[in-house]
C-alpha cells in the first residue's frame, strides 16, 4: 500500500497538521514491524481528523486523508484471517478510496490519482483472493490502467515496479481462471 505521505505537508490547520504527522509516524512504525496495532491507532487518528469540526470536506487535502485511511483499512484487512471481518475492512477501504478517487484528477493531481488507484487495485486483489469474484479481478486490472505511466513520468521507479508486480499478480490470477 502507498499512503499519501504528502498529506501532512498540505495546508490544514496547525492542530490537524500535528495530528497528521503523528498518524504518519504511527503508520511508519507499523510498516516497519507489520504492526496491526499501529495501523489501527493510525486509522483511528485519521477518522478523528476527518470528523474534526475544523476540517471541511471541501478542503483540498480531505481526499488525501480519505485515501490514506482507505489504505490503512486495507493494511488492517491483510492482518485479518479470511472471513467477514476482513471483507468488512476491505469494503471500508474500497469506499474511502473510491470517494478519494472521485475528488482527484489525473491531470491535476497525478501522483495522488495514481496512488489511490494502485491502492484500490490492492484492495480488489485482496478481496478477490478471498471471494474469487471475477468482477474484483477484472476491476482490479482496469484500475491499474495508466498508473505505472504516471509513476514513471514522475521518476518514482519503485512505485512503478510495485504497480507492475500488482498487474502481474492480477494477470496470473486471470490466466488461472481460464
Amino acid at each position: 500500500m502507498l499512503l499519501d505521505q504528502d498529506a501532512a505537508d498540505l495546508r490544514p490547520p496547525a492542530n490537524l497538521r500535528l495530528r497528521l504527522r503523528h498518524a504518519e509516524q504511527v503508520v511508519t512504525a507499523g510498516l516497519v514491524n507489520n504492526g496491526r496495532e499501529q495501523f489501527v491507532l493510525a486509522a483511528l487518528e485519521y477518522q478523528s481528523i476527518l470528523a474534526d469540526p475544523d476540517f471541511d470536506a471541501d478542503d483540498d487535502y480531505y481526499s488525501d486523508i480519505e485515501a490514506s485511511l482507505g489504505a490503512l483499512f486495507c493494511l488492517i484487512a491483510q492482518t485479518e484471517q479470511p472471513g467477514p471481518k476482513r471483507l468488512h475492512y476491505l469494503a471500508r477501504a474500497q469506499t474511502l478510496l473510491g470517494k478519494a478517487l472521485n475528488r482527484c484528477q489525473k491531470t491535476a493531481t497525478p501522483l495522488a490519482w495514481a496512488r489511490t488507484r494502485a491502492n484500490l487495485s490492492i484492495v480488489l486483489l485482496t478481496q478477490y483472493e478471498q471471494t474469487s469474484a471475477s468482477e474484483d479481478l477484472f476491476t482490479g486490472l482496469m484500475t491499474l490502467d495508466g498508473v505505472a505511466e504516471v509513476f514513471a513520468h514522475a521518476g518514482d521507479f519503485e512505485a512503478e515496479g510495485w504497480v507492475h508486480s500488482i498487474g502481474r499478480r492480477l494477470d496470473d490470477l486471470r490466466n488461472a481462471r481460464r
